[in-house]
């Protein structure tokens, strides 16, 4: 895995991979977020040099989940208000996407990968409504994992907050 491309993402995306160990400390981030890295192995429990990235706002109420694999970010999942809309480019439209997407939303690889084919520029800038109401954080990684065919333990479910309980929407 020493060379990220298009057909790596794609081999990665159909793999079997599981998350690494227990839910991981939370540390501060980039202007006071509080974040995760939650590392990703294979079948042998060998490191794919991927992991989700968890973040929470100071607030603590608007959670993102972000898969990175080799520094790249390629899916993220953001929790947002429904009275926030966000847009999305031209060229969303010719896959089947609204030009305009309200709420919680995803990233997703299959609607960002000719972008970052084109650019590779660590953006996602195509964006995905979910309709699905996510109202704590460890169903909110439990939906990304799902997502992305990543296997989670029962164990690996319990995730809490900083300093706190579970996050409520």
């Amino acid at each position: 895995m020493a060379n990220l491309s298009i057909e790596h993402i794609d081999d990665f995306l159909s793999s079997d991979k599981f998350l690494d160990g227990l839910h991981p400390q939370w540390g501060e981030g980039y202007l006071g977020v509080q974040q995760f890295r939650w590392n990703i192995v294979d079948s042998l429990g060998v490191g794919l040099r991927s992991h989700l990235v968890v973040s929470l706002k100071a607030s603590l109420d608007r959670p993102t989940v972000s898969l990175i694999v080799l520094g790249h970010p390629i899916y993220r999942l953001d929790v947002v208000p429904d009275s926030e809309e966000k847009g999305n480019p031209p060229w969303a439209a010719a896959l089947g996407l609204p030009n305009y997407v309200n709420g919680t939303h995803t990233h997703p690889w299959y609607a960002n990968k000719g972008h970052v084919a084109k650019n590779w520029d660590k953006t996602l800038p195509c964006r995905e409504p979910i309709s699905q109401k996510l109202s704590e954080l460890e169903h909110v990684i439990a939906h990304v994992a799902e997502t992305l065919g990543i296997t989670m333990t029962n164990e690996q479910r319990v995730v809490y907050l900083p300093n706190q309980g579970r996050f409520i929407n």
